[in-house]
């Protein structure tokens, strides 16, 4: 039997095989995965601790994203994360290079709600448990979105400064491809194992 022509419509399968490939697509990568631009916005007078998100027009399907933070100003702009690599479907980066046993904290909307898909909790300390990234050149995180969503953001500090501006931009890597109103499988299976 053949998988070429094997089509699922079982979403926790399809998110299963993602889950499985995503170490081998995202971590062996050499640059960020800056696939499709999907959205990009340039936010001024940055508060700080406030959530930087984007609203997208079209609900965005299951697969990988980069989404990517980028300022020419000198005040600064970043976003609070982990130092402990607490989420193991993407990857952080800086200025094109992996950090090491890191990640940002992300939320994105799914049926409208807002939902952390990527867990950093609040502490009163800074510590290797909730750190903030200061953007340089660039600051990205990727991710798995295993449900469709329309918004996605990341949790910003400024270092106290309530003027900074920047520009946050989302790229689509892979994403599922639909046919019949069901996922395609082994389609998606065959482009994400070609990265």
């Amino acid at each position: 039997m053949t998988s070429h022509n094997v089509c699922f419509g079982s979403l926790p399968v399809l998110c299963l095989l993602l889950s499985l490939i995503i170490p081998t697509v995202v971590f062996g990568a050499e640059e960020p995965p800056r696939g499709q631009i999907l959205v990009e916005i340039e936010f001024e007078k940055i508060k700080d601790n406030q959530w930087c998100d984007l609203e997208l027009k079209k609900v965005q399907p299951i697969g990988i994203y980069y989404i990517e933070m980028t300022s020419e100003n000198k005040l600064p702009w970043g976003a609070w994360g982990s130092k402990q690599d607490i989420y193991t479907d993407g990857v952080a980066w800086k200025d094109d290079q992996p950090i090491k046993k890191a990640d940002l904290r992300l939320q994105y909307r799914v049926k409208n709600s807002w939902v952390e898909l990527i867990k950093v909790k609040p502490l009163g300390v800074i510590n290797d448990a909730w750190f903030p990234f200061q953007l340089t050149k660039s600051l990205g995180q990727s991710f798995l979105a295993k449900e469709p969503f329309d918004g996605v953001g990341l949790h910003t500090p400024t270092w106290n400064q309530n003027n900074s501006t920047g520009k946050l931009t989302l790229y689509a890597e892979k994403v599922a491809k639909s046919v019949n109103g069901k996922r395609q499988l082994a389609t998606t299976w065959s482009a994400l194992r070609g990265l």
